[in-house]
């Protein structure tokens, strides 16, 4: 079959889209050596039965393994991800309490720009919550927990980057969050980006460490 020149450009910049996609998602499973604590099934046992989170989920309320969307720390484990309310795309988060078995209520972390917008969420060695969401082919944005192993009360959001979608996050021993997300350009290859965040520093674009050989 023979494509015309327009056809050929958008199949090119589908397959480099896709190749990046998976080439992201071996970076972020060689990245998650996972750094966070991962606590014992103690009264999980007495509960065994399924739990609705949500009533609203969208078609990728967890879609994308390379974003990290279940953290289990001490007795506690935190769970986000994109519902599809009437009002718009929304991310949100509950906290399963494995001591008496019983889930939290449900907390919006924000909008997303559509459903490829979903949360990647870690954890520091101090117990404080980190989650990334709201982007496709936009800036991201980064929120934190206020108190450790608590996802009731979140900083005010932070953006960073252009152009961003698919992150992969995870957090190092000295406490640096390390990011990989695809970014996309209008003329020329897309590429995969390397950006880090230490302490109360803003985030920062490293490098990039992959690019498409084809626009």
């Amino acid at each position: 079959m023979l494509l015309q020149d327009g056809e050929m450009h958008k199949n090119s910049r589908t397959i480099s889209s896709f190749f990046i996609m998976r080439i992201q998602y071996t970076v972020s499973l060689f990245l998650a050596i996972i750094l966070t604590s991962t606590a014992g099934t103690k009264g999980l046992e007495a509960s065994q039965d399924r739990f609705l989170l949500s009533a609203e989920g969208s078609g990728r309320a967890t879609a994308y393994v390379e974003s990290p969307k279940i953290v289990s720390y001490e007795n506690k484990v935190h769970v986000a991800w994109l519902d599809s309310p009437a009002e718009g795309f929304r991310v949100r988060v509950r906290t399963l309490d494995k001591t008496t078995g019983s889930w939290s209520e449900t907390y919006t972390i924000g909008e997303a720009q559509d459903n490829h917008g979903g949360p990647a969420l870690t954890i520091d060695g101090e117990g404080y919550l980190h989650i990334l969401f709201y982007s496709h082919h936009h800036p991201f944005r980064y929120r934190k927990s206020v108190r450790p192993n608590d996802a009731s009360e979140w900083t005010d959001y932070q953006e960073f980057g252009e152009n961003l979608t698919y992150p992969a996050l995870v957090c190092a021993k000295d406490n640096t969050l390390i990011m990989t997300a695809r970014r996309s350009f209008e003329d020329r290859p897309w590429i995969l980006e390397m950006w880090t965040k230490s302490s109360e520093r803003p985030w920062e674009r490293k490098q990039a460490i992959l690019e498409s050989r084809h626009l």
